[in-house]
């Protein structure tokens, strides 16, 4: 999942502190473990997560010792930045010299971020292709089945739109182009937490019988007007690689 909330923690970063992280995110990996990390309120959570862990000088894993002293400065700004409340942040966790003294520092994240994390590492954001919402991809009505109260919804006038109710809250949603749908809620909540966690449960399904084939797994993007708290989300699906 890639959200706008992500994508401004990031844009903190030096170019060299930028490029730097890429280079653990995409050549780093750890393996995965559980954590917890912060909530959107900043207090850390009861619950550990599923994280995926990124090793900070993945070019010498047998001693685990940095190979320049420069790039142990860099990953403390990159940390100061990530982590302003201290190691554990709202989308990374670091850990310095996890294997003791000397030895590299690891970096986590939640696993619902770690697809879309390496493709901007890799190619960005913008070069993902995209997954179509199609019967052959990405099924329309499967979706809408995992994000209204009981899968129920009904068509507009016009059969171009989907209305129907999450919760309480009646919402609107329409397909935009060949891989995004606007969801609108039509009554005065914002609620960003009930669309992720809608993203989430989609990339876990659609991810979950996919074994280390890097190029299929998907991810969902999330596009809303936070500072204005907009009613309107635009939710575009692509596939890593």
């Amino acid at each position: 999942m890639w959200t706008k909330e992500i994508e401004d923690c990031l844009s903190k970063l030096t170019k060299e502190e930028e490029r730097v992280l890429k280079r653990t995110i995409t050549k780093g990996g750890f393996g995965n473990d559980s954590c917890s990390f912060r909530n959107i309120l900043g207090g850390i959570s009861k619950e550990g997560t599923i994280c995926w862990v990124y090793m900070t000088n993945y070019r010498n894993p047998n001693t685990r010792r940095f190979y320049l002293k420069k790039t142990e400065e860099i990953f403390k700004s990159i940390r100061e930045k990530l982590c302003p409340n201290g190691d554990i942040g709202r989308f990374f966790i670091y850990q310095k010299e996890w294997w003791g003294e000397n030895s590299s520092d690891i970096i986590r994240v939640p696993e619902d971020i770690h697809i879309a994390l390496e493709q901007w590492a890799d190619d960005g954001i913008d070069k993902a292709t995209h997954c179509p919402i199609n019967e052959k991809d990405l099924g329309i009505d499967d979706l809408l089945e995992d994000l209204f109260n009981d899968g129920h919804y009904s068509w507009n006038k016009d059969n171009t739109e989907k209305v129907g109710f999450v919760g309480n809250e009646p919402i609107l949603v329409r397909q935009e182009t060949d891989n995004k749908l606007l969801v609108r809620f039509l009554g005065d909540a914002w609620c960003p937490d009930v669309v992720e966690e809608w993203v989430k449960r989609i990339e876990h399904d659609k991810n979950n019988d996919v074994d280390y084939v890097i190029d299929t797994y998907m991810f969902g993007v999330i596009e809303n007007d936070r500072e204005r708290r907009s009613s309107d989300f635009h939710v575009s699906f692509y596939y890593r690689g």
